[in-house]
């Protein structure tokens, strides 16, 4: 990742809009591996707007999230209360967690390991988990195939951002085993699975205004600028709605001992 500071808060409510619903297929996965069974005492790291804890508290776990952000978990309690949510929210660093020792069965890091020093946090995970505790590290990002939406808005984000170094990737991290491994964790599984995920013009603008390349870095002016940019390719390349764009998730699974 870049050493450019990417910052979420200021794009809080706009990420809750924009981001897609998890599919069903990563939440049986996650049961299947031990993740996300009643009753579980559940860890959410990097909550951001509380869409994994919302997913979890629905399973019947009883679910913490934390974030270091107050306003993205001012968005996660409005959301819960929207839509009937009851996870409790913490504020604190993944690297620095404000919670006991071997406190709970299962963490969740959805959508936000990339931005955590990985040892660190892994270390802490490792911590709070109980004996035989599961960790799950998990990435949702779309795929910017040649001549599709996605890569043509990695083209738009470069132009504005051209230090950006989330472009052309493939959604896989098998980096994220190393960094639970030398935290002590063990046996590690991996999985991944494509899936297409539909979006309408705007909850595509919503999506990539609210991505680190464009609204969790770029000041309000060059957020504005892209998004009529964004604007002037939909209606020329992308008119049909709703648009298909292809995303990828990507699992590991691992045990503290």
């Amino acid at each position: 990742m870049s050493s450019t500071r990417v910052d979420y808060s200021r794009v809080a409510r706009t990420y809750a809009q924009g981001r897609p619903d998890y599919p069903q297929e990563l939440i049986r996965r996650l049961s299947q591996l031990g993740v996300g069974h009643a009753g579980q005492r559940l860890l959410d790291l990097g909550t951001g707007t509380g869409a994994m804890a919302r997913e979890m508290s629905r399973a019947s776990c009883l679910v913490t999230g934390i974030d270091d952000s107050a306003e993205m978990l001012d968005e996660a309690i409005r959301e819960d209360r929207d839509e009937g949510g009851d996870a409790e929210y913490v504020r604190c660093p993944a690297e620095a967690l404000r919670l006991p020792d071997r406190r709970f069965d299962a963490a969740i890091a959805a959508r936000s390991w990339m931005w955590f020093d990985g040892r660190r946090a892994g270390r802490e995970a490792y911590r709070v988990l109980k004996p035989g505790g599961r960790l799950a590290i998990i990435g949702f990002e779309w795929l910017p195939y040649a001549g599709g939406l996605a890569e043509a808005t990695e083209e738009l984000i470069l132009q504005l951002n051209p230090t950006w170094p989330g472009a052309g990737g493939n959604g896989l991290h098998p980096e994220w085993i190393d960094d639970v491994t030398l935290a002590g964790f063990a046996d590690a599984s991996s999985f991944s699975f494509d899936v297409p995920v539909t979006f309408t013009h705007a909850q595509w603008r919503h999506r990539v205004r609210s991505s680190a390349g464009i609204g969790g870095t770029l000041d309000p002016a060059q957020v504005r600028r892209f998004d009529e940019q964004l604007l002037d390719v939909l209606g020329s390349y992308f008119q049909r709605e709703p648009m298909v764009v292809e995303h990828r998730v990507f699992g590991v699974v691992t045990v503290k001992p």
